[in-house]
């Protein structure tokens, strides 16, 4: 029997594990990167010579579409609301054991068309919409540089601050990367093995994942999205059919799709600064990686546990402090954290009976991000949705 079959051995399950607050803070950072990205962004049509593809531009009565690309404010009315729901079939999410797999067993991973269909947006609207902030007398206290609350149904927009200002978002990158993956429709249970090429070599983070460390695709999408494991996302993205290259270049294309005109993808894990978009942008995403049910479970899984080559077993949980507390009806969520992007967070949680994206982008610590997180979550308190 090889070391690879020996080894291997995940057991992911839905137990939830008590908050542990970050310990650490960094200070404030430098918004000077985000004052030139918006200069030298201002113009969609791929300035920087990011890698893309053949994109069939989305039908302009797509509300996804026509929230990114509005023009100036429009009159009132209200968005067609989009359906949450996705046909689910039985089968299960991944080849693991253990209560995880049980909580998840409706979310096939395997090759099957008919199990990764994603409900289609809705192509009407009932009127003109508008998508001007509403005003009211409560302002929110935040260290966040940018920030957006914003009704996930209608796309009202409940509170901005610098929505349109173009920051580095780090590992936010990894759902546009999961929607990339899943829209393959690829077989989740075959079996990557990490290599040297997985190696950190611009930022010198490290990982838990050691080389030779063999795990299936659905696994390692686990971990990239719940416990932000950059060697997972990165080794997904070099099994991409065309490679690293291809992969790329169908995250770009997906986002000019969903009309995310001031945002850029250079690699798959949000290490390189490059990955840039903006709080308004990153609502769109949210909204349509919430259409997909394996994103929305694998996000606001809690815990993990891997064997590793090293002959160690890893225990992994969520990032987000929100999802690990449990107070939250969270849907979907991602954090990052680069030195360029500061510490930001979206997520989609049930607040005041109606689903809500909230976007913080920019904060200086851990516990700063949350904070904005939970201030922004009175927005909602203060007036009808």
């Amino acid at each position: 029997m090889t070391m690879k079959k020996f080894h291997r051995n995940l057991i992911l399950t839905a137990l939830t594990i008590g908050f542990i607050s970050p310990s650490y803070a960094e200070t404030a950072v430098d918004d000077s990167l985000g004052q030139f990205l918006e200069q030298n962004f201002s113009n969609p049509t791929n300035p920087l010579n990011v890698p893309t593809t053949a994109v069939q531009t989305a039908d302009t009565d797509d509300p996804i579409a026509n929230f990114a690309n509005r023009p100036a404010p429009a009159t009132n009315g209200n968005l067609t609301q989009i359906s949450n729901g996705v046909n689910a079939t039985s089968g299960n999410i991944m080849p693991v054991t253990g209560q995880f797999q049980q909580q998840n067993a409706q979310y096939d991973f395997i090759n099957r068309a008919s199990n990764q269909n994603v409900a289609p947006i809705s192509n009407t609207t009932t009127t003109t919409p508008n998508f001007a902030a509403s005003s009211f007398a409560y302002t929110p206290l935040l260290n966040a540089r940018s920030a957006l609350v914003m009704n996930a149904n209608t796309g009202k927009i409940l509170y901005q601050k610098n929505v349109d200002t173009v920051r580095s978002i780090a590992s936010i990158s990894k759902l546009m990367s999961a929607m990339v993956l899943l829209d393959a429709k690829l077989n989740m249970y075959e079996d990557i093995t990490i290599t040297e090429d997985e190696i950190d070599r611009l930022k010198g983070t490290g990982s838990r994942l050691s080389i030779g460390t063999t795990l299936t695709r659905g696994e390692l999408l686990h971990l990239g999205l719940m416990s932000s494991e950059n060697r997972a996302i990165h080794a997904l993205a070099r099994t991409y059919p065309g490679g690293m290259g291809a992969f790329v270049a169908a995250m770009n294309a997906k986002a000019q799709s969903l009309g995310m005109n001031k945002s850029r993808f250079f690699e798959p894990t949000g290490l390189d600064p490059r990955n840039v978009s903006t709080a308004r942008d990153l609502s769109v995403m949210v909204r349509a990686a919430s259409k997909y049910p394996q994103i929305r479970s694998l996000t606001t899984s809690n815990y993990g546990q891997v064997y590793t080559s090293a002959g160690k077993t890893q225990t992994y949980k969520n990032t987000n402090a929100l999802v690990r507390e449990g107070d939250w009806d969270i849907s979907l969520q991602k954090t990052g954290y680069i030195k360029e992007a500061g510490r930001s967070m979206v997520l989609q949680a049930r607040l005041g009976n109606q689903p809500v994206v909230i976007v913080v982008l920019g904060s200086s610590t851990s516990s700063s991000r949350v904070r904005d997180a939970r201030e922004l979550s009175t927005v909602v308190n203060q007036m009808p949705l």
